[in-house]
């Protein structure tokens, strides 16, 4: 089925024909992707998130090149996108183990991460959500301070504030670790 047809339904909100589009272009997505993610639970992550921004901005497609690359090139975005923020991850919980230099196992990272979120969410507005958007999302003052409707130089005062605060909360975790 030729994909002009495809993409005009697709753009007409037909369920159909979207299972057809969605059918046709995951393996070549799924295979492009393993160029970059050898883990194939990130790998379906990306593939959903790259197939709702598709169909959410289908309408801006522009049939003068290929679906294909059109495609890929929102997935690229994704996985950059995902990259950035897990490496942020990766130095937020590096920084929580700073004292600490074994490798631990993935189950025990996890559960690191999930404490230290819920430390995060201890840090007061906007501070926490400062934090978020540039530790956890990977995004800059700039893009933060269009988001929140503030200046760059606040979006800094801010995330100064939160690791502050997140320090003070490290070291009363730390202290009552102790004592126990």
């Amino acid at each position: 089925m030729d994909d002009k047809i495809i993409i005009a339904e697709c753009k007409n909100a037909n369920s159909r024909y979207q299972k057809i589009l969605l059918n046709k272009y995951s393996d070549f997505l799924a295979s492009a992707a393993r160029n970059y993610i050898s883990d194939s639970e990130t790998i379906l992550d990306v593939l959903q998130e790259t197939w709702i921004i598709i169909f959410n901005n289908l309408e801006s497609y522009e049939e003068r090149g290929y679906f294909y690359a059109w495609a890929k090139k929102i997935m690229l975005r994704e996985i950059i996108r995902i990259s950035k923020k897990e490496k942020a991850k990766e130095v937020f919980i590096g920084t929580l183990q700073a004292k600490d230099h074994t490798s631990k196992p993935s189950v025990e990272r996890k559960l690191e991460l999930q404490e230290a979120m819920k430390l995060v969410e201890k840090l007061r507005s906007p501070a926490r959500e400062v934090f978020k958007l540039h530790v956890i999302d990977g995004l800059s003052h700039k893009e933060i301070g269009e988001i929140m409707n503030i200046k760059d130089s606040t979006s800094r005062v801010h995330l100064t504030n939160a690791r502050k605060e997140l320090k003070e909360l490290l070291l009363i975790r730390d202290t009552r670790k102790a004592i126990l």
